[in-house]
């Protein structure tokens, strides 16, 4: 809705004296989320660094990050992410906080051509718990590893966000820089 259809319906709905209307005007163009690439904050490792992401507080209803990177031949090559234990053994979540807590079984995700699996973790990182979603997705032996990362539950609408981010030019060139199959 464009801010000039929000003000019709607030003169229409007859909000104009309360006040209302700036907040209807102002909430859709607010409640977009949109990421901006970050430094990445964590030491190098055995695979190096990867790309950062930030959704604000004010975009995402809360600051989401996203930490992106590929593990190229761990995974299970003739398998990809099938299980669980899968996201458990490839995923970033431990890069967080070294206490975490599976909510719920993992469920198949999907990027471009890479299949595999997403699964919700609860962290307590400097005492406040966060909501943790690795998302582990593969082909041959090129595994894609994403961990979301939320003082929130994420809304559908982020959730989208974060794919498309994942699944945009951005994170895909990053991909392909890496020699991991998009």
């Amino acid at each position: 809705m464009t801010r000039a259809a929000a003000l019709v319906l607030a003169l229409g709905l007859g909000l104009l004296g309360s006040g209302d209307a700036a907040t209807i005007a102002g909430a859709d163009a607010s409640a977009r989320p949109a990421f901006a690439e970050v430094r990445w904050p964590f030491l190098l490792d055995q695979w190096g660094p990867g790309r950062a992401y930030r959704c604000p507080a004010a975009a995402c209803a809360g600051a989401v990050d996203v930490y992106v990177r590929p593990k190229s031949g761990f995974c299970n090559c003739y398998n990809g992410v099938a299980d669980d234990d899968e996201i458990d053994r490839i995923g970033d979540v431990d890069l967080h906080s070294p206490d975490f807590v599976p909510l719920s079984p993992g469920r198949p995700a999907k990027l471009g051509d890479m299949a595999g699996r997403r699964r919700a973790f609860r962290i307590a990182s400097g005492g406040v718990p966060r909501q943790v979603v690795a998302i582990v997705v593969a082909t041959d032996c090129d595994a894609l590893v994403a961990t979301v990362v939320s003082d929130r539950d994420l809304s559908p609408a982020v959730e989208r966000a974060v794919f498309d981010l994942l699944d945009g030019a951005r994170v895909q060139r990053f991909i392909a820089a890496a020699s991991v199959s998009p």
